[in-house]
């Protein structure tokens, strides 16, 4: 005759040790996520920092921009909006530096 658990004889162990390994997983991959931001913020700020010590400096416009990446200006209204592509608001008009450009889209290439 098997013994059971006297304390918890309808607890299910495995099931409770897989959800247990779930969690770990999920805070691990979030872990590594945020791991990942910090670099790509150090790498920002550094770059950032070079940047302003370059005089040579090209802004563009939306139009160029657009037509420099090869997508809408709907696309680029869209991610300046959204805060997710380096731009400088002088007014009502938007401008790009190319070099940040250039560094954020290396920062956001698929691998």
């Amino acid at each position: 005759m098997q013994q059971k658990d006297l304390m918890f004889p309808e607890l299910d162990w495995i099931g409770v040790l897989r959800k247990v390994l779930d969690q770990v997983e999920e805070e691990r991959r979030a872990f590594q996520e945020m791991e990942r931001r910090r670099e790509r913020e150090k790498e920002t700020l550094e770059a950032e920092e070079k940047n302003e010590t370059d005089s040579d400096t090209k802004l563009l416009t939306t139009k160029e921009l657009s037509q420099f990446l090869r997508v809408p200006k709907s696309w680029i209204y869209d991610r300046t909006y959204r805060n997710e592509i380096p731009h400088y608001k002088l007014g009502n008009h938007l401008r790009f530096d190319l070099n940040r450009i250039q560094e954020w889209l290396v920062e956001h290439r698929n691998e």
